[in-house]
């Protein structure tokens, strides 16, 4: 590849343009130009910066939040535990939150 960021950034762009062919169904030579926009984006904003980059747990929980309150009948409770691994407690919790 003629791009040159350091390691990290560089499996960044790597591993986005793969990701990005895959859920958009783009050709490689798009989901890369896609990936680099993205990069030179990132390089703009935080260039120089030191960026404490989470693991992005909190933003997947409250996907699967969003999940199990759109999945919610009225009466699955049970279902929706089994379903997303968590205890009949934590979806009522879930629901609770989401009214």
């Amino acid at each position: 590849m003629p791009f040159k960021f350091n390691e990290l950034l560089q499996q960044v762009v790597d591993e986005s343009a793969v990701d990005i062919a895959k859920e958009l169904a783009l050709a490689g030579d798009v989901s890369l130009k896609a990936s680099l926009l993205v990069m030179h984006c990132l390089q703009r904003i935080a260039g120089g910066e030191v960026v404490y980059a989470g693991t992005g747990r909190l933003w997947h929980l409250d996907e699967r939040d969003r999940k199990i309150y759109k999945k919610f009948t009225g009466h699955n409770h049970f279902e929706l535990s089994r379903e997303f691994g968590v205890t009949v407690r934590r979806i009522y919790d879930i629901l609770k939150k989401q009214v």
